[in-house]
């Protein structure tokens, strides 16, 4: 009894995966990241001669096609990496229309690594990233480190204590310093007073 149980599973389970084949009406084909080309078959029950048009739907948009001999059309303006489903209606004589049984498609558009979003992002973080390193190459400029500013107030100590030393030599000995038309600096002893 339980080896009766696991054929009748078996034979279900064969039924339920068993593909079944069926003609499509409408294709796609040159599928890229903006657009596809979608490509359709009259049905057998429909006659051409009866065709005065096609509709072909995306998301939120139809497209009518007024030429009854066009069975293909280039779809623009796809978002990249993006899933459409593109049906067809085909338009009759008497003004009714016909939906083929398989009248619709799915696809994905191409997806594009370097898109408008990604390129905007890799530029706005470069930029940041310019700024930064700009500011801190102007902050080191601007701010010297403390053993830069300590060299410095040395060095200007020193030239301070140069300069009242000359100034003090100078009172000392009393020297007159003239310019010449030439800008020449001369300089001698002024004789002392006599008291």
């Amino acid at each position: 009894m339980g080896k009766s149980r696991f054929l009748f599973a078996c034979t279900c389970l064969l039924v339920i995966i068993t593909p079944i084949y069926v003609t499509a009406t409408i294709s796609t084909s040159s599928i890229s990241k903006t657009k596809a080309t979608v490509t359709w078959t009259i049905p057998s029950d429909v006659d051409a001669s009866n065709i005065t048009s096609y509709n072909l739907t995306y998301g939120s948009n139809v497209i009518t096609i007024s030429d009854p001999s066009t069975t293909s059309y280039e779809i623009t303006g796809l978002s990249s990496g993006t899933a459409y489903t593109v049906c067809y209606v085909i338009g009759l004589n008497d003004g009714s229309s016909d939906t083929p049984s398989n009248d619709c498609v799915s696809f994905y558009s191409t997806y594009d690594p370097w898109n408008k979003y990604a390129i905007a992002a890799i530029a706005i973080g470069s930029f940041i990233v310019v700024v930064l390193l700009v500011a801190k190459g102007l902050e080191a400029i601007i701010k010297p480190d403390e053993k830069e500013k300590e060299e410095y107030d040395k060095a200007r100590a020193k030239k301070n204590d140069e300069k009242n030393k000359f100034k003090n030599k100078v009172a000392d000995s009393h020297v007159v310093i003239e310019a010449n038309d030439n800008n020449e600096v001369t300089g001698e002893n002024e004789p002392e007073s006599q008291l």
